[in-house]
């Protein structure tokens, strides 16, 4: 071992001659004050211990320079540096202390780089004895380089590029001159020194990347110039994977029966490649001299809305990856509206003749914005409006998931009344939409749902210490369907007008505990003795339910009612129950996110069911989710002055299915306790079914022959699974009971109807089960009914469907 020491520090910056003090060794020869007797690397130096020693330590030291020439030698593991780099330098730590002094290791610094993982800079002056960081680190190191990755970005240096999309702000811009360093890579220098940033840098040029843009166009039509996604070495072919997912958007089906056939079909739809799509659905041709149709099941046209243009290059390039701070991108992904005029009655939709067919375009996660075009030429589309949250009057509008229901309502428009045909207004109807601020936060998580603690009248949801104030979403649009001009918005009153703020030119109705989004259609009918739409009914994220009474020729007399609320706000969820277990099935987070069914009755009410549950969350098991039939008993064009909101103390409760099988009540189980629930029900205000643990309602109810269908999913973390191979979806279940009593009916299972599962059937796969449909056929001159779910076909008692024939198309493509 003789008198000398090897030590290995990576990048450890010494020179021969270098003062050193080293601590903490087991061996105490190896420790004091040393000078380095030589350099053998840039990792291993040596030195003398002044004695002799006859073992290697095993408790490591550490390390100093002592340092005597005002020269700082700092660790940042992977800075990405340069030399002559300016960086600003804060919280230096030695590797044990952290050091504030001015004048020694903080402040502005010009460096040298020593290694990828090291690197110098000069104090100003020499100081003696200073402690150098050899083996520690440097905090906050900025600088006013920035190096920005995007992938394949087509630049070169000198290009003035506009950057947006990064945290810190300061890294954002109109206007930088780039220095580019490799096809993925470049820097420009900022206005002042920065640290990291964070977020997806979005670059666009004025300059220098035409040939960039032109490949991407292509890619966007299907080139594959990227990858080589097709592995035969053409770049000129169309891509594999040239059409995106349809997750969210349900196709419009249009029939113009142009040549009197019935099989002039057209199917618009959205994907999330960015680009939504008319494609020929029928079989029929034209049968005019000079018109061209498309072959059958080709693709028409496309059409891209300009705000989903910067994000393609994400998409060719897939970077960055999806990850929780870079979700997957979302386009035309919602709901669509039609509406159709044939104006001669001839059954056919001729523009020539001047039909009429529009389409208005939801986006769901897309984007905070709405589309009409006018396809009344399905070969010639046209651009109607378009709307989004930056237009004036819009500023409520969150995600528009929606659907943009089409309706001729009554409305008064020139002031002469509203009873000719000319003041029925085709108008569009559809909730505010989707605040993913706040109702993406996880439930279980949540501390606070109506938090005010700064006073600004803006209810925040509170997770610990962070909170989330809510900003959009809130309330109800009534839109002219050819303008796109607001004619009636209902929303809550807020403090601070730069949020919500609605435009002098329409009716704005200030709505009190209008305070939740609502991304729910809304549903609107007319009254058991009107032909005229005159009410809407529709739940928000709140566990509200609102009923909006538009008979009024005069919107400014619409009035809107809570008809119901649900859920407890006031109660903040613990952490973990009195048991010391985590705290589930909290009763405060029940949300509205589809449209309610509505059934006449002649028992003196309406009534309104509906399903609570967050299927963005399909994991959580901490919210109580419940399933409601409420009566409005106001069943003409307004609300009773005296008319009270429904809690749930108004309601009965259903879960135990005591009406149907007295085994199940709570008393002593005899028929007299069945005809008790029975009378109890008869007095409240409707009924409510308890879900299990988990289980959420995953679409809207759909009733038919007094039978209510409804879809839930139990996580699969409580619904508990049979063997390894099943999947983790969870468990599916179709629900059919009777809309007045929430009995079941016979079909369900085969147990004398003894407990509430009777009521559903579990289908095999698990998963969301699609929103049923309903389904009205004609046979032999009678009339039938039917659900469909998913792959399933359900009828209600009384309502034969006979046999159902399949009739598809697909076509295979190279």
């Amino acid at each position: 071992y003789g008198l000398t020491a090897f030590a290995s520090i990576p990048g450890h910056g010494f020179v021969a001659g270098d003062n050193i003090t080293v601590t903490g060794a087991d061996v105490a020869a190896y420790n004091g004050n040393k000078t380095i007797q030589s350099v053998v690397d840039g990792d291993t130096f040596t030195y003398l211990h002044g004695g002799v020693v006859t073992a290697d330590v095993t408790v490591f030291p550490t390390v100093r320079l002592n340092n005597t020439n005002g020269t700082a030698i700092a660790t940042a593991v992977a800075h990405g540096l340069s030399t002559n780099d300016s960086i600003d330098i804060s919280d230096a730590i030695d590797g044990e202390t952290t050091i504030t002094t001015s004048g020694t290791y903080n402040g502005t610094h010009t460096i040298t780089v020593t290694s990828p993982d090291t690197f110098t800079y000069d104090l100003g002056t020499t100081k003696t004895n200073l402690q150098g960081p050899a083996t520690g680190m440097i905090g906050n190191v900025k600088t006013t380089t920035a190096k920005a990755r995007v992938a394949n970005h087509g630049f070169v240096t000198g290009d003035s590029v506009a950057i947006s999309g990064a945290t810190p702000t300061a890294f954002n811009g109109g206007s930088f001159s780039i220095t580019v360093t490799d096809t993925d890579n470049f820097t420009y220098t900022l206005p002042s020194a920065q640290g990291d940033a964070s977020g997806s840098i979005v670059a666009s040029s004025g300059s220098g990347s035409a040939g960039e843009a032109a490949q991407l166009i292509a890619w966007v039509r299907g080139v594959d110039n990227n990858e080589d996604e097709n592995n035969n070495s053409i770049s000129t072919d169309i891509r594999a994977s040239a059409h995106g997912d349809v997750l969210h958007s349900r196709p419009a089906v249009v029939n113009y029966n142009r040549f009197g056939n019935d099989d002039d079909v057209y199917i618009f739809y959205g994907a999330n490649d960015g680009i939504f799509r008319a494609v020929k659905g029928g079989f029929a041709q034209a049968d005019t001299v000079g018109m061209t149709e498309p072959e059958p099941f080709q693709e028409a046209w496309g059409f891209i809305p300009e705000e989903f243009f910067s994000s393609f290059a994400r998409l060719r390039n897939n970077e960055p990856l999806i990850t929780s701070n870079n979700k997957k991108p979302y386009f035309a992904d919602g709901s669509i509206g039609v509406y159709t005029k044939d104006v001669n009655d001839d059954g056919k939709l001729d523009h020539t003749d001047g039909d009429i067919v529009w389409i208005f375009i939801s986006m769901h996660r897309g984007g905070r914005l709405l589309y009409a075009l006018d396809v009344s030429n399905p070969l010639d589309p046209k651009l109607l409006w378009r709307k989004t949250n930056a237009d004036t009057g819009w500023a409520e509008l969150g995600q528009t998931w929606s659907l943009p229901n089409v309706q001729e309502i009554a409305i008064d428009t020139d002031g002469a009344g509203a009873g000719d045909d000319d003041d029925k207004e085709v108008v569009l109807v559809f909730g505010a939409g989707y605040d993913p601020f706040v109702e993406d936060l996880d439930p279980a998580e949540i501390t606070a749902f109506n938090d005010d603690t700064d006073g600004d009248g803006h209810l925040a949801v509170k997770i610990g210490a962070a909170s989330y104030e809510r900003g959009q979403g809130r309330g109800i649009f009534v839109v002219d369907a050819l303008t796109g001009n607001i004619l009636w918005q209902a929303g809550p009153s807020v403090a601070d007008p730069s949020i919500a703020t609605p435009s002098s030119s329409h009716t704005f109705l200030t709505v009190t505990g209008m305070d939740y989004a609502i991304p729910s259609d809304v549903v609107v009918i007319s009254d058991q003795n009107s032909t005229n739409l005159n009410r809407a009914y529709v739940g928000d994220t709140g566990g509200n339910m609102w009923r909006v009474d538009m008979s009024d020729s005069f919107v400014t007399n619409w009035t809107v009612t809570k008809i119901a609320a649900i859920a407890d706000h006031t109660t903040v969820k613990p952490g973990l129950d009195p048991d010391g277990d985590p705290f589930t099935n909290f009763p405060g987070l029940r949300k509205f996110i589809f449209p309610p069914d509505v059934v006449y009755t002649e028992d003196g009410y309406d009534a309104i069911l509906i399903g609570s549950g967050d299927r963005e969350h399909p994991f959580d098991v901490s919210v109580t989710n419940r399933f409601y039939m409420f009566k409005d008993t106001n069943i003409g064009t307004s609300i009773d002055p005296g008319f009270t909101t429904y809690g749930e103390s108004d309601l009965f409760d259903a879960t135990s299915n005591c009406i149907q099988a007295a085994g199940s009540c709570s008393g002593s189980g005899d028929e007299a306790d069945s005809a008790t629930a029975a009378d109890a029900l008869t007095t409240a205000d409707g009924w409510y079914i308890t879900l299990s643990e988990g289980e959420k309602v995953v679409g809207n109810a759909v009733t038919l022959n007094n039978i209510t269908f409804f879809n839930t999913n139990v996580p699969s973390s409580v619904a508990g699974s049979s063997g390894s191979c099943e999947s983790d979806l969870g468990e599916a279940r179709q629900y059919q009971v009777r809309f007045d009593d929430a009995t079941a009916i016979a079909d369900q299972n085969i147990d004398g109807y003894t407990n509430a599962a009777d009521r559903y059937n579990v289908h095999a796969g698990g998963g969301y089960l699609p929103s049923p449909v309903p389904v009205v056929v004609e046979i032999n001159g009678e009339i039938h009914e039917g659900v469909i779910s998913g792959v399933n076909v359900s009828q209600p008692p009384g309502s034969i469907l006979n046999t159902r024939l399949r009739k598809f198309w697909f076509k295979e493509m190279e």
